[in-house]
């Protein structure tokens, strides 16, 4: 390798002094080594040091060609550095003058040198040529002229292997494909020939047009008129193969056709225009068929088949069976989504002063309607300027008859009957019951004929799902000494029963004379009456009874309710809300309470708390805080059976705590004073709201809180029940 020692520079940057000691360069290499001498104030740099070396073609400014950073070791000042031996970071392509024949002189390079990531070094090291010439790292090879891979003069970058092959290479041609060179141009084409290739589109009979058929690109495409019967085979055009709305009037043609004339087939495989038969009137025939001898579908607005008679007494479409089961006139629907009666309706019958539909028979059904989806068996309406008219009607005519007029069986899970009043300002029922017979006979009855029938199966079941207030789930009104509503129930089941979903009754009685507005009976364990509230995310009431009026509560009259035995009262609440009650009471709960408000959060209170009178306010109570305190007044009630307040029935109670003043209360204890035994009496603690064991020799008037009935000898807090009371 051939090498040349510079001439002595000084480049001070800081406190290093470099010094250039030699470079040199080689293209069988592809590196270039370089060697420097350091020194910091005078002192030879040594161990190992980052430098960053840069290739510039400019002895100042510019930009760097290569740039890379090494650590190197430093010997007495003296480093060494090959640049381009990382693969990863090579280093670039440089103008060596002299390339395939053309003699020029070479590039000068520089090299600018930084320490440690510092500013670099200046001046910048001119760099030398080696001793193989640095050229373009092109081998002699590949630069030979008039080869197919010779270079043009001064190229700037080489293409070294070809999908991985490197050195002398040939391009050959292959079919109708050639290879030609003309100086540094090479030409590949394709211009015909005996190859395997594509060498041509030809059109030999006419079917196919061909737009370029030498190509570079071909457009082929069905010419005019190419398409004919011979040459399509049997069968070839099918439904699937014809787009849709493809075949219209103007492609088909009439051809010879004339008016109302048909394309029928000839029965020599090709089709004839002929006129059809004419369809003459009156037409009658006669045919055995399992299936439908007339079938005629409209998809449009009007009607399939219309029929009309001008003559008396005469149908417009008169439908017969001989079969005994089966139907004269039958019309089908498939959804019943339709609206009005004039569409989705099996059959439609329309009079302006007769029966629009009319059905006779001696054993069978006069006029049947079926649907087998979501429609409508038989539909009645009335017209929209009628005021009497009634969409139906069912009339048994025979006065001895026990039939009933109207029967209804749904052996679904719907309602064999649903009535609708959708009128928003009548008064009138939805469903109106009404009877004249003078033999106790009822208007509406309502049966429930399972032998074990369900806890909610009524014979009669009223629903309100008024959202105001306004709605009656069933509604009685009588207005002599008869019931306005009577339930009746033998077996145990409910005789009444109302069920409300909004605001307003399920059961409303109203009584005008000496009747009452409800009565119930039940016999062997029914209930007579029975009311029950579901409430889910809303506010409902199972029983309100509500006396109007201003009249003064008698023992006999005017009360809000009176409960009797065997006719005798025994209890009843008056129209004050005082109750009275010959056997006496009994709750569920244990202690009398007395409603107080605390100071604070309301939340902090809890059930068992020891309370004292609080000096913070008017009528206070708060958790308890010092041993032995004679403000101790009771316990938070856990479940009172009685509670007092000052606050009216319905008034806001949330802020207020039950304080349990006697009766038998869980309470929050402590062995704070020692284990506590049933019968011990119990004072405050200097525990928050709990009592503990009292110390006798200790204890004042006013400072028990009760007595314990139960045991405690745990460390810490516990619950015992306590006989509140004072001692």
């Amino acid at each position: 390798m051939k090498t040349h020692q510079l001439r002595a520079f000084v480049f001070v940057l800081g406190a290093f002094v470099l010094q250039a000691l030699q470079s040199s360069s080689s293209n069988a290499q592809q590196v270039i080594s370089y060697q420097g001498s350091v020194t910091s104030s005078g002192t030879a740099v040594s161990g190992p040091h980052s430098v960053t070396l840069a290739i510039y073609a400019a002895a100042t400014g510019g930009t760097a060609l290569h740039t890379e950073t090494q650590s190197v070791t430093f010997t007495n000042g003296i480093f060494n550095a090959t640049l381009g031996a990382d693969h990863a970071n090579p280093l670039p392509m440089f103008d060596a003058g002299d390339v395939g024949g053309v003699v020029r002189p070479a590039a000068d390079y520089f090299l600018g040198v930084a320490i440690e990531g510092g500013a670099e070094l200046t001046p910048r090291s001119k760099l030398g040529a080696a001793a193989t010439a640095w050229t373009s790292r092109v081998a002699d090879s590949s630069r030979l002229a008039g080869t197919a891979l010779a270079l043009a003069p001064l190229a700037t970058g080489v293409v070294r292997s070809i999908n991985g092959l490197s050195g002398s290479l040939t391009l050959a041609g292959s079919g109708g494909t050639t290879i030609s060179s003309n100086g540094y141009t090479v030409t590949i084409s394709s211009t015909g020939g005996s190859g395997t290739g594509i060498l041509g589109v030809q059109n030999i009979d006419g079917t196919i047009s061909i737009v370029g058929p030498t190509g570079p690109t071909a457009t082929i495409s069905l010419a005019d008129n190419a398409v004919t019967n011979a040459k399509l085979a049997a069968g070839a055009v099918t439904t699937a193969k014809i787009a849709a709305g493809a075949v219209t009037n103007a492609v088909v043609g009439s051809g010879s056709a004339t008016i109302g004339q048909v394309l029928a087939a000839n029965g020599s495989g090709g089709a004839t225009w002929v006129t059809p038969s004419v369809f003459s009137l009156p037409y009658s025939n006669t045919m055995s068929s399992s299936s439908t001898l007339f079938d005629i579908t409209n998809s449009g607005a009007g009607a399939a088949i219309s029929g009309g008679a001008s003559a008396a007494a005469m149908a417009g479409v008169n439908g017969s069976t001989t079969s005994a089961t089966g139907i004269g006139v039958l019309g089908l629907t498939s959804d019943g989504s339709g609206v009005g009666v004039l569409t989705n309706s099996g059959v439609f019958g329309g009079s302006s002063t007769a029966r629009g539909v009319a059905g006779l028979t001696n054993s069978g059904y006069g006029v049947e309607g079926a649907v087998s989806n979501s429609g409508v068996g038989i539909y009645g309406t009335t017209g929209a300027g009628a005021l009497t008219a009634r969409a139906g009607l069912f009339e048994v005519t025979n006065s001895a008859s026990t039939a009933n007029a109207v029967e209804v069986n749904n052996p679904g899970l719907g309602n064999a009957i649903k009535a609708v009043a959708s009128s928003t300002t009548s008064t009138n029922p939805a469903i109106l019951g009404q009877t004249s017979s003078t033999a106790n006979a009822v208007g509406v009855q309502g049966e429930v004929t399972s032998a074990t029938p369900s806890l909610l199966a009524a014979g009669v079941c009223g629903i309100n799902h008024g959202a105001n207030g306004n709605g009656v789930g069933v509604y009685g009104h009588s207005m002599g000494n008869g019931i306005g509503v009577y339930g009746r129930t033998e077996t145990g089941g409910i005789a009444i029963e109302g069920v409300t979903n909004g605001n307003g009754d399920a059961i409303y009685g109203e009584a005008d004379g000496t009747g009452n507005g409800v009565h119930g009976l039940g016999w062997q364990g029914g209930t007579g009456v029975l009311a029950e509230a579901a409430s889910v995310g809303t506010t409902c009431n199972a029983l309100i009874v509500n006396m109007l009026g201003s009249t003064i509560s008698t023992v006999n009259g005017n009360n809000c309710a009176i409960f009797e035995s065997a006719g005798a009262h025994v209890a009843r609440i008056d129209r004050t809300g005082k109750g009275f009650f010959n056997g006496g009471t009994q709750t569920g709960g244990a202690d009398v309470a007395e409603e107080f408000d605390v100071p604070g959060d309301r939340a902090s209170y809890a059930a068992g708390d020891v309370l004292v009178i609080s000096r913070a306010g008017d009528r206070l109570v708060e958790k308890s805080s010092e041993p032995y305190s004679r403000l101790v007044a009771g316990v938070y009630a856990t479940k009172p059976g009685v509670i007092l307040t000052n606050v009216m029935m319905d008034g806001d109670h949330s802020a207020k705590v039950p304080l349990g003043i006697i009766g038998v209360i869980p309470t929050k204890v402590t062995s704070e004073n020692g284990p506590i035994f049933a019968g011990d009496l119990l004072v405050t603690s200097s525990t928050p709201g709990h009592a503990m064991k009292a110390d006798l020799s200790k204890l004042q008037i006013g400072q028990a809180l009760g007595k314990s009935l139960g045991n405690f000898s745990g460390s810490g807090t516990g619950v015992i029940e306590v006989l509140v009371g004072k001692y």
